[in-house]
């Protein structure tokens, strides 16, 4: 069941990010907000390197 589930929070993770990409093209994030997203970046890179299923 945890492999399920891993694929069900990745699936969520993709669908979440195709909605909110398109309405941020056109703007530049603050400073404060950049370091946030490259911080949850680094959170979800280390999380599937831990898996050993990320490229």
């Amino acid at each position: 069941m945890e492999f399920l589930d891993l694929v069900t929070a990745s699936h969520a993770f993709v669908a979440a990010v195709g909605r909110g990409v398109p309405g941020m093209r056109d703007r530049q994030p603050g400073d404060d907000e950049r370091a946030i997203v490259h911080e949850n970046v680094a959170r979800v890179r280390a999380t599937f390197s831990e898996l050993s299923i990320g490229a």
